[in-house]
């Protein structure tokens, strides 16, 4: 089955927005859980693979705040 463009506003889609943001501790969008910790949030990065392709994805990870944590 084919597969339709993207139409802002369907399924949460916000269109194409490469950016960052911090989601502070205790965040809880989406009615999820509250975060345990602040995250930051990579919209959009752009992710090359070895045939040449480019994927577009949504990377969360922890904010560090210092280089004695564990990554």
């Amino acid at each position: 089955m084919p597969i339709s463009k993207p139409t802002i506003g369907e399924n949460g889609y916000r269109g194409f927005n490469p950016h960052s943001e911090v989601l502070h501790r205790g965040w809880n969008g989406h009615n999820a859980c509250p975060l345990p910790c602040d995250v930051i949030v990579d919209h959009d990065l752009a992710i090359k693979v070895r045939d040449g392709c480019t994927f577009y994805r949504d990377v969360y990870r922890p904010l560090t705040s210092g280089a004695d944590e564990k990554s």
